[in-house]
């Protein structure tokens, strides 16, 4: 398993695996490698966030939160003394407020620094399905649905199959340039919710099925370009999908196209 971030100050990418974490340097063209020797409580990395300037967080598997302070080397470190259970850390993220948040155990979890711990919500949440929309306004994914959080008043709404959802699971998430949501399901492919109007738009797929895919990753690049993995549901993993909304177009990209392997976890536009 391969989880990506980058420092967007200097263009470093970080990658978290379930055997170390690594850091690629474009400038010497070279790689650092972090791992229990180095500091961190577990080589198993769930996720890493940079927080500029100057802090990694890393989220092991069953160890806690790891921070480091690149500038100090200075390590800091929460788990179960600290509030979060001994679970996997599915997300780590700073809010628009400067709160920090964590996905632990499926709960959502948000950082008491008076009292340095972590103190959970009645929020659910899956690795790596947020967003943050303009108003500051969080959106994460559960196996129960979309659930907004209001991080000033506490206030929450979740949004379902009642709602308009194909599938509560929702694994992953993306907000595009028109301000439109876009959540991958577990079974049911992307759903694109406008948060105006309320409408909602299912994607078809090549084969004209009503989103039969699992998009537990989805990336919008800069051009507004989608990028999901290409995996149905009788089907192996089978390399990527790329949609462009604006022409209405899918591709199908894999090995044979250049891709290194057909099971891919993460993607990062540089």
């Amino acid at each position: 398993f391969i989880q990506v971030a980058t420092n967007l100050s200097n263009g470093e990418v970080w990658v978290a695996t379930t055997c170390k974490a690594l850091k690629y340097i474009p400038e010497t063209k070279s790689w650092e490698e972090y791992d229990g020797t180095d500091g961190l409580p577990s080589n198993q990395i769930y996720y890493i966030y940079l927080e500029d300037p100057g802090f990694v967080w890393f989220g092991t598997y069953t160890s806690g939160i790891a921070r480091l302070n690149l500038d100090t080397n200075v390590w800091s470190y929460w788990s179960e003394d600290q509030g979060l259970p001994a679970a996997s850390v599915g997300f780590i993220f700073r809010d628009h407020q400067d709160n920090t948040w964590s996905c632990a155990q499926q709960i959502l979890h948000k950082y008491n620094p008076l009292l340095d711990i972590w103190e959970a919500t009645s929020v659910r949440c899956e690795h790596d399905s947020y967003v943050i929309d303009k108003t500051g306004t969080l959106w994460i994914g559960s196996n129960i649905g979309v659930t907004k959080l209001d991080p000033i008043t506490g206030i929450t709404e979740t949004l379902t199959v009642a709602d308009g959802l194909l599938d509560n699971r929702v694994y992953a998430m993306a907000m595009d340039q028109d301000d439109r949501f876009w959540f991958g399901t577990y079974s049911k492919g992307i759903n694109i919710y406008n948060s105006t109007n309320g409408a909602w738009q299912y994607l078809i797929t090549q084969d004209n099925q009503p989103g039969s895919f699992y998009a537990w990753f989805l990336s919008i690049d800069n051009d507004g370009v989608v990028w999901t993995p290409n995996h149905h549901e009788t089907q192996s993993p089978n390399g990527l999908l790329r949609h462009d909304p604006a022409a209405g177009t899918w591709q199908i990209l894999t090995t044979a196209d250049g891709l290194a392997g057909n099971g891919i976890s993460a993607i990062l536009q540089d």
